[in-house]
C-alpha cells in the first residue's frame, strides 16, 4: 500500500469527522488518536531525517513525536488565529485544517524519506494484537462492574492472566517474536492503567480534579487563556491544549480523553523501557526491566490520576531511546529532536522536566568530567575510572550535553513564569532557590510520606503531629468577620485521628491467622519489603554498571544517566520538601526509564550470591541421570529465579495477594473501600447536592461563598460542576451561619480529611455537632446538607 495514499485517506476521514460533528466513541476515539499521532510523528520523523528499523522503537517514537506536534500546533493555532479575527482558534474546523497542513508540510519537506511501500503486519502479529485486545476491554469492563456493585470477579482475572502473560514473556523472550513481547507489554500495561481510570462515571481521582477543571476552562471557549487561571496546571499544554485539539477533531465526550485516550498513549512507556533495557541486557533479560516498570505501585494507582505527567513521560520515553536505540539521521539531527522533546516536554509537565533536567545535568557533568574535565587525569589513575575514561572517549559523543540542559532549563524557565505567569511556587526559578535554601539549612521542615518506604528514611510527621498541625491552622485562617462557635462548643466535639479499615479475612486469611500469620502483617511486609528490596537491587545494579570490566561505549551515556536518576532519587530523601511537592514514588517511577537495568542486574547479582553461597556450604544433590552443570546468572535455573522476582512485586502490589488473604487495605481498582475511594470516587448524589445548594437562598454572601464542604468533596465538585464552596469541616473551622455539606464517607463512615502542605490526614468527623447546632435541611441518603 502507497503510505501516501494511506496518510491521505486517513486526513480525508479526519476532516470530514471534525467537520461533521459526529461523535466518536472513547474506544474509537482512543484508536483514531493512536494513528493520527502516528501519521503525524511518521511525518515528523521524516521530516527531520531521522529513522530507524526497529518496528516498535518507530512506533514510540513516532507516538511521542505526533503528540508533541499535535501540542504545538495547538498552541500555534491558539497563539495566531485570534490576531486575524478568529476568536475561537481550537474549533473543529480550524484544528482540522492545521492538521490537513502540518501533515502536507511535513510530508512535503520529508519526501525523500518516505518509504515507497507501506508495510502491512503480518497475519500472526494481527492475530495476537485482536487477541490481547480483549484483556484492556476486559480491564475496563471490570472496573465497569465495580461502579455496579459487583465483585471484582473479572478485575482479578485480568490480573491473573496479566502476571501469566509476563512470566512467559520473562522466561521465553529470547524464544518469542519481538512483535509478540511488545505487544504483551502494551496490553498488560493498558489494562492496568484501565482499572484505574476507567473507575466512577466521571473523574476519579486527585490531581486529575485540577486537570479536568483547566480542561474544561479551554474548551468552553475553545481557546486556551494562560491569563484565565494563573496555575501551574493552566501552563500544561498537555491537559488544556491536546484535549482541546482531539476533541474537536473527534468530539468525544472531555472525560474520556483523560479517561481512556491518554492511557493508551502512556501504555507505551513501558515498551520503551524494555526497548531501552534490550540495548543493555540483551534480548533476553530486557522485559524484567519493564515488568519492574509497570509493577511499581505507582504505574496502575497514581499515575491515571496524573495525565499531564502520562503525556510528559511519553515525551522523555522516546528522547532516552534516541540516547540508546540506534537511529539513523546522524548526531546532530538526533540531538536537535532530543531537544525539541525536551521542549514538548516542558509545555507538557513543569515537575516532570524538572527531574528530566536534573538527571540530564548530572550525567551530562559526568560525562564532561570523564572526558576532558580537570579531574580526568586523577582519576585515569583508578582502574576503574581509566576504563570509563577511555569508553566515553571512543564511543560516539553524548547525546546529553551541558549546552542542551542549559538551553531547556532556559526554555523552562521563560515557559513557567514569564511566558504563562504560572504560580511562582512551581517555577523554576523558585524551584531551584529553594534546593539552594535547602542545602544551606534555610529551608522549612517538611517530609512526606512517600519516604516511609525508603532505605534512607528522613524523620516524617506522625499523623498525630498532621492533624494538630492542620486544626491550627485552621483557626488561625479563619475570617475575622465571621461568626464561629464558641470555644467551650468547638472543644465539646474533639477531633481524632481515623485509621483506615481493613477488609475482612478470606477463608485463606482465616488459615493464615490460625497458623499465626497476620494477613495484613503479611501484606504489608510484603508491600515495604519489596519496596526496599527495589532500592537495594538498584543500588547494586548500579555497582555492577560502573565496575564492570570493559563498558561498552554503547552503554556509557546510559550508565551516567541511570547514575543521575539514582542521584536524583536520593536528593528527595535530601530534601524532604521535594517528595511533598512531587512525591518520591512518582520521581522513582520517573527513574525507572534507567533504574529497571540496574534492578535487573542487581537481582541477578544476588541470585548469582546466593547460588555460590548454596554451592558452597549445602552438600550437592545426588542424581540418577547425568549432571546438570552449574547455571550462570543467565542460566536457564537462575534466570528463572530472577523472573521470579519483579513477578511477586507484581503479584503483591496489584493486589492478588491481599485478595486471596483479605485482611489488608483495599485498593480501587479491586473494591469500592479503601482511601483512594474514600477520597476521589465521585458519587453522583454529592454532585447533586452541590447542584441543589447553589440555589439556595444565602449560599452567596457578600464575602463570598457560604458553604464548606470536605477538602475533596470541595475539588470534585468544583472540577465537575463548577460549585465553588470552602474546604474545612471541623467545628473550629465552621461558621455558625453557613450551609454545610456532608458526602458520603463523611455520612456512612464519619470520617473527614484535612490537608497542610500538600499532606492530607483523616479523622473522625463529629456529627453530633452538625446535629446539634444546625438545621437538616437536604438529604439524599448518603449525603446531607445542614444550616
Amino acid at each position: 500500500m502507497d503510505p501516501r495514499l494511506a496518510a491521505g485517506a486517513f486526513l480525508v476521514a479526519l476532516t470530514v469527522c471534525a467537520v461533521s460533528g459526529a461523535e466518536v466513541p472513547a474506544v474509537l476515539t482512543a484508536v483514531a488518536t493512536g494513528a493520527l499521532v502516528l501519521v503525524l510523528g511518521a511525518v515528523a520523523l521524516a521530516a527531520w531525517g531521522v529513522r530507524t528499523r526497529d518496528t516498535a522503537a518507530a512506533a514510540v517514537l513516532a507516538a511521542a513525536c505526533g503528540t508533541g506536534v499535535l501540542m504545538v500546533l495547538g498552541l500555534l493555532l491558539n497563539t495566531v488565529l485570534p490576531v486575524v479575527g478568529v476568536q475561537r482558534p481550537l474549533a473543529p474546523l480550524p484544528v482540522a485544517l492545521g492538521v490537513d497542513a502540518a501533515v502536507l508540510a511535513g510530508w512535503w519537506v520529508g519526501r525523500r524519506n518516505w518509504p515507497r511501500r507501506l508495510a502491512v503486519p503480518a497475519g500472526a502479529d494481527l492475530a495476537t494484537a485482536a487477541a490481547l485486545a480483549l484483556l484492556p476491554l476486559a480491564a475496563a469492563a471490570g472496573a465497569v462492574a465495580l461502579d455496579n456493585d459487583r465483585a471484582p470477579y473479572l478485575t482479578v482475572a485480568v490480573l491473573l492472566v496479566g502476571v501469566v502473560l509476563l512470566g512467559v514473556v520473562a522466561v521465553r523472550a529470547a524464544a518469542l517474536p519481538r512483535s509478540t513481547v511488545a505487544l504483551v507489554l502494551y496490553a498488560v500495561a493498558l489494562s492496568l492503567l484501565l482499572m484505574t481510570s476507567v473507575r466512577g462515571t466521571t473523574i476519579t481521582g486527585h490531581d486529575i480534579q485540577v486537570e479536568n477543571l483547566v480542561m474544561r476552562m479551554a474548551l468552553e471557549g475553545e481557546r486556551w487563556d494562560a491569563s484565565a487561571l494563573r496555575s501551574a496546571y493552566n501552563a500544561c499544554l498537555s491537559i488544556t491544549v491536546l484535549p482541546a485539539v482531539l476533541v474537536a477533531l473527534f468530539h468525544v465526550e472531555a472525560v474520556q480523553v483523560f479517561k481512556v485516550v491518554f492511557q493508551a498513549l502512556f501504555a507505551l512507556c513501558p515498551v520503551a523501557v524494555w526497548l531501552i533495557a534490550e540495548r543493555v541486557l540483551g534480548r533476553r533479560r530486557a522485559p524484567l526491566a519493564a515488568v519492574f516498570f509497570v509493577a511499581f505501585p505507582t504505574f496502575f494507582s497514581d499515575m491515571p490520576m496524573l495525565n499531564r505527567q502520562e503525556v510528559a513521560f511519553l515525551l522523555i520515553a522516546a528522547a532516552l531511546l534516541l540516547v540508546v536505540v540506534p537511529v539513523g539521521g546522524g548526531r546532530r539531527r538526533r540531538q536537535a529532536l532530543l531537544v525539541a522533546l525536551g521542549i514538548a516536554t516542558v509545555l507538557a509537565h513543569y515537575s516532570s522536566t524538572y527531574v528530566m533536567l536534573a538527571m540530564y545535568a548530572t550525567a551530562a557533568a559526568a560525562a564532561l568530567v570523564l572526558r576532558r574535565g580537570p579531574l580526568s587525569r586523577p582519576l585515569g589513575r583508578v582502574p576503574t575510572g581509566e576504563r570509563w575514561r577511555a569508553a566515553l572517549r571512543r564511543g560516539p559523543r553524548p547525546l546529553v550535553t551541558l549546552p542542551v540542559v542549559v538551553l531547556l532549563a532556559a526554555v523552562a524557565y521563560v515557559w513557567t513564569g514569564p511566558a504563562t505567569g504560572g504560580d511562582s511556587a512551581g517555577s523554576l526559578g523558585s524551584v531551584a532557590g529553594r534546593v539552594v535554601a535547602a542545602l544551606s539549612g534555610q529551608a522549612p521542615d517538611a517530609a512526606s510520606a512517600d519516604t516511609s518506604v525508603s532505605l534512607f528514611q528522613v524523620k516524617s510527621q506522625t499523623d498525630q503531629e498532621r492533624l494538630q498541625a492542620y486544626l491550627e491552622e485552621a483557626v488561625e485562617q479563619r475570617d475575622p468577620g465571621r461568626p464561629y462557635y464558641a470555644q467551650d462548643v468547638v472543644a465539646a466535639y474533639p477531633i481524632t485521628v481515623a485509621r483506615e479499615q481493613a477488609a475482612p479475612p478470606t477463608g485463606v486469611g482465616t488459615a493464615l491467622e490460625a497458623v499465626g500469620v497476620e494477613p495484613f502483617t503479611l501484606n504489608k511486609v510484603a508491600r515495604q519489603g519489596f519496596a526496599q528490596a527495589l532500592q537495594v537491587l538498584v543500588i547494586i545494579g548500579l555497582a555492577v554498571l560502573v565496575l564492570r570490566r570493559r563498558p561498552g561505549p554503547q552503554h556509557a551515556e546510559f550508565t551516567l544517566l541511570a547514575v543521575g536518576g539514582f542521584c536524583l532519587v536520593a536528593s528527595f530523601v535530601v530534601l524532604p520538601f521535594l517528595a511533598v511537592d512531587y512525591g518520591l514514588l512518582r520521581a522513582f517511577q520517573q527513574c525507572l526509564f534507567v533504574l529497571g537495568v540496574p534492578a535487573v542486574l542487581g537481582a541477578e547479582a544476588l541470585v548469582a550470591a546466593a547460588g555460590s553461597l548454596a554451592r558452597r556450604f549445602l552438600p550437592p544433590v545426588r542424581r540418577r541421570a547425568r549432571a546438570v552443570p552449574q547455571a550462570a546468572p543467565t542460566g536457564t535455573g537462575a534466570h528463572r529465579v530472577v523472573c521470579a522476582v519483579p513477578l511477586l512485586l507484581f503479584v503483591s502490589s496489584t493486589g492478588l495477594l491481599a485478595t486471596a488473604t483479605g485482611g489488608y487495605l483495599p485498593q480501587l481498582h479491586l473494591a469500592n473501600a479503601g482511601n483512594n475511594y474514600d477520597s476521589f470516587y465521585s458519587p453522583l448524589t454529592e454532585r447533586v447536592s452541590a447542584r441543589w445548594l447553589v440555589g439556595q437562598e444565602g449560599f452567596r454572601s457578600p464575602t463570598g461563598v457560604n458553604a464548606q464542604a470536605d477538602l475533596w468533596i470541595v475539588a470534585k465538585t468544583y472540577s465537575q460542576t463548577g460549585v465553588q464552596m470552602n474546604a474545612g469541616v471541623v467545628p473550629a473551622q465552621v461558621p455558625t451561619d453557613s450551609y454545610v455539606l456532608l458526602g458520603r464517607t463523611n455520612v456512612l463512615l464519619g470520617t473527614a480529611k484535612g490537608g497542610l502542605s500538600n499532606q492530607a490526614v483523616t479523622f473522625h468527623l463529629p456529627r453530633e455537632f452538625f446535629r446539634e447546632t444546625k438545621n437538616l435541611v437536604h438529604s439524599t441518603g448518603d449525603t446531607e446538607v445542614y444550616r
